[in-house]
């Protein structure tokens, strides 16, 4: 099973990921929900990419972001 963030530090995780997107692209299209609240989504594929996310993949070895987090956390 994979590890996970603490309830806290996911939420900061989470906060700094939403944050980033909206600085690097139009923070008016940029939507969230509820943190850690079930959702119901749907796509149209209205784009030049589609990003598929593999929940199973690790990528805990290169993801710049959960290095910053854990430094945060310190």
């Amino acid at each position: 099973m994979p590890a996970c963030f603490p309830l806290k530090q996911a939420r900061e995780f989470y906060d700094s990921f939403v944050d980033m997107v909206r600085q690097e692209y139009e923070p008016e299209r940029v939507h969230d929900g509820v943190f850690g609240a079930m959702m119901g989504v749907a796509s149209v594929n209205d784009g030049p990419v589609t990003f598929i996310i593999d929940s199973e993949a690790d990528f805990s070895s290169n993801a710049s972001m959960s290095a910053s987090m854990s430094e945060e956390g310190s």
